[in-house]
Parts: structure tokens; C-alpha cells; sequence
């Protein structure tokens, strides 16, 4: 990535993809995510985090900005907020006040930090409103910033825009293939309709070493079929434990779609949508999802279209947007589900100094939940984020055992007879 320096006025152009995250967001349903990092005791330290926050802001410059119709216009916020507390169990409230304050991106910054902190442990929130990113970009946005505070970058000091993404294209792209059916999917239950803008979140930890040990002779299977599909075997369980329809269920999956993987900040993610398939185990089940991932790629579902829409007036692109993205057939899946696997070199530099990660996802106004999870080496961690008007902590609970229950009978169909499973973390 090589950021430029602007040469006239600190202002730059939102892309198409941020533009559709900036409109789309609404109080009750706010387009952003958060990422919450356990700090090691050696990692660095307030004042070094800080001055590595500064120069974060700086390298990514349209991080220190605030919104003016479709242009990011530098106005940098203070850099690190600090909260000391009075005890662990102020903690939980700490972190949830911090993730459902308001975010007003004509008033505030997309990237907002807070440091807690209780007798030598630390935990660094950070929340990024997806017109500036995708998690990718929040990778590297807080990879240069713990660099920057460990001295092995130099610290950026006047702003500069990093160059966006370029994204690949299909040729033959299609919006949604022709076998996965007309019209939205089935909605999750949810004891409650009206989305609110209050999220909670668990997250469960998974031995990866494990499961790639015993997936290594399934040819058509990989370690993030399991997760999804697991997924999707859950949210089945869940309709029918509660006497709706599970015909029709579907995952919306984020695929990264940077021309190079890692390579430019902003949003490179575009998604596809894959459905639970009724087969005789769930081992088939996790195999379905890997068959519709290749055909996704295939048919090019996640590529991005050229719209005309973007270079009409500014004051019709919004409502028209909207309007469209917002028709009641529109398929946005089910449940949002999505498994950063490959981190590239600047999570790496995170997970040298973090002793666990959990993502606060982002949830669409059809959502009452959905699951974000990060693998690095022998690790996943698995959060389940819902939305607490939609969902009890009780009934969070019920679909998180739901979850590990189809995990343990997915690894008893994988193990060897003669040998016990391990089972999750």
C-alpha cells in the first residue's frame, strides 16, 4: 500500500462501496464493528499507544476526517480515550456503553479508541464504521498503530490518504445464481422484530490446530466449512426448536476481493450467500458450503457492478440507493457469518502483543444476530454478536449451545472409531 499526499485541501472522495455504508447506516442499525484486543503485558504502553494512534490517523488519513456528503474532510478527534476502573466488574459495562454510543460520521471521526485499564490489564477498543473499512482495513489501521508505538516504524506526522483498494471484476458476473432461488432468505427467529441499536456479544474459543489435524484427509473441506456450516446447521436447529420455517435459511458471507489480498485500505469486501442444504450428515452439510463457495466464485457473485447511479447529482444518489437496497426481496441472508482466517502482515504484528481478540459485528436491520471469527495459529476466537432488543442473554445462550452441540457431533462423525474426541475449547 502507498499512500499519496493530497495536494490541495485535506479532503478525498468516499468509493462507491463506503458511500453505500455511510447511507445505509441508521441509528437503530449502525454500519460499524468493533474490535475488542486483551493486551499482553508487554505490549506498549498509554503514551506510546497513543503517539501510535496519532500517526495511525495520519498515514490513514481519511481516518481523521469527518463526513460532508460523499467526501471524507480532515477534522482529527482526540486520539485515545483512557478509562481507568474502579473494578473488573465495571468492565462489561465499559465496553458495551463505548460500543453503542452514537456514531455521527459528520461530527466524529470512523475510528474511535477507548483503553481500559485495572491494575496493570488493558484492553484496546477499537470501533471502525465500514464507509472508512472492512476488517482488513482495521487490521492495518491498528497493526501501524502498535508498530508505531513499539518504535519499529517511524511515526507518521501530517495527513495522507492511503489509496483504496483495487477490487477484481468478473466477467461474467451475476448478481445471485440462478440456483439459489428467488427472493429474500428466511428471517432467524427472534423474539422481537424491531431492531434496536443495542448489541451484546459472547465469544467462544475453538481449537483450529485440532480440527485442521482432522480434516486433513477430507479433500473437500476446509477448516472455515466447518465453522460456516456448523453455522448454518445451528440456525436450522434454532427455527425449528422454535416452530418457524428453516427451508430457506442463509449465511451472508464476506469474501475478500482485493486484486492483491492485502493490499490497499478501505472496503475490499464484497459477500455471497450460502444456504443450508438438507442432506444425510452434517459432515455433507459442511461439504455444501464449500460446493457453493466454488460456485459463487464461479459465476462471480461477488463481483461488483458498475452503477450509473454514482455519477448522477449527489442529492438522487442517496434516496435512490437506499430505495433500491432497501426492497423487502433483496436477499441480505439470514445471519451475517464471516472467518478472517488470513490476517496478513499487519495482524500479524497484533497478534504478537494480544492475548485474545473478539469482533463486535455489525448487523443489518434484518439481522438479531450474527458471527464474526478470527483465527491466528492454534486459535479461533468465535464471537456471537446479537442485537439485545431482539434477543435475551438467555436466548444468545441457547444459540451458542446450540453451536457447540453441532461442533461435537460434526467432530464425532470426523473422528476415527477407537478414538475419543477432543472437542472446543
Amino acid at each position: 500500500m502507498s499512500p499519496k499526499t493530497p495536494e490541495a485541501a485535506p479532503e478525498v472522495g468516499l468509493a462507491p462501496l463506503d458511500r453505500v455504508s455511510a447511507w445505509m447506516h441508521r441509528p437503530e442499525r449502525p454500519l460499524d464493528f468493533g474490535q475488542i484486543l486483551e493486551l499482553k503485558a508487554s505490549a506498549p504502553k498509554e503514551e506510546a499507544l497513543r503517539r501510535g494512534a496519532q500517526s495511525a490517523r495520519h498515514f490513514f488519513g481519511q481516518s481523521g476526517c469527518v463526513l460532508a456528503q460523499d467526501r471524507w474532510v480532515w477534522a482529527p478527534d482526540p486520539f485515545l480515550e483512557v478509562q481507568e476502573l474502579a473494578s473488573p466488574q465495571h468492565r462489561r459495562l465499559a465496553l458495551e456503553a463505548f460500543m453503542i454510543k452514537p456514531f455521527d460520521l459528520e461530527k466524529s471521526n470512523p475510528v474511535q479508541q477507548l483503553l481500559l485499564v485495572w491494575k496493570g490489564q488493558r484492553t484496546l477498543l477499537t470501533r471502525m464504521h465500514h464507509a472508512l473499512a472492512d476488517g482488513l482495513g482495521a487490521l492495518q489501521w491498528v497493526g501501524h498503530q502498535l508498530a508505531v508505538a513499539k518504535g519499529e516504524r517511524p511515526a507518521v506526522l501530517a495527513p495522507r490518504f492511503a489509496q483504496a483498494p483495487d477490487l477484481k471484476h468478473h466477467a461474467k458476473a451475476c448478481r445471485k445464481r440462478p440456483e439459489a432461488g428467488f427472493g429474500a432468505s428466511t428471517p432467524l427467529w427472534s423474539s422481537s422484530t424491531q431492531a434496536s441499536a443495542g448489541r451484546r456479544w459472547s465469544t467462544l474459543g475453538i481449537n483450529a490446530a485440532h480440527w485442521r489435524a482432522m480434516l486433513k484427509t477430507e479433500k473437500s473441506i476446509r477448516y472455515n466449512d466447518v465453522l460456516a456450516g456448523a453455522c448454518l446447521e445451528s440456525m436450522c436447529r434454532w427455527n425449528k426448536a422454535h416452530g418457524v420455517p428453516e427451508a430457506g435459511l442463509g449465511l451472508w458471507h464476506p469474501v475478500n476481493i482485493r486484486s492483491q489480498a492485502f493490499q490497499g485500505f478501505g472496503n475490499g469486501s464484497s459477500r455471497v450467500r450460502i444456504y443450508h442444504q438438507d442432506s444425510t450428515s452434517l459432515l455433507e452439510r459442511c461439504q455444501s458450503v464449500h460446493q457453493q463457495m466454488a460456485a459463487c466464485k464461479s459465476s462471480g457473485e461477488w463481483h461488483l457492478p458498475q452503477s450509473a447511479v454514482f455519477s448522477w447529482p449527489f442529492v438522487l444518489q442517496k434516496p435512490i440507493l437506499k430505495a433500491v437496497l432497501n426492497r423487502p426481496w433483496v436477499d441480505m441472508g439470514s445471519m451475517l457469518f464471516s472467518h478472517m482466517e488470513k490476517a496478513g502482515p499487519d495482524g500479524n504484528e497484533i497478534f504478537q502483543e494480544v492475548a485474545s481478540l473478539a469482533w463486535v459485528g455489525m448487523l443489518d436491520r434484518r439481522f438479531p444476530a450474527g458471527i464474526v471469527a478470527a483465527t491466528h495459529g492454534d486459535q479461533t476466537w468465535l464471537t456471537l454478536t446479537w442485537d439485545s432488543g431482539m434477543w435475551t442473554d438467555e436466548e444468545a445462550a441457547e444459540f451458542l449451545g446450540i453451536y457447540q452441540g453441532t461442533l461435537r457431533q460434526l467432530e464425532q462423525e470426523l473422528t476415527p472409531p477407537g478414538l475419543a474426541p477432543m472437542g472446543s475449547e
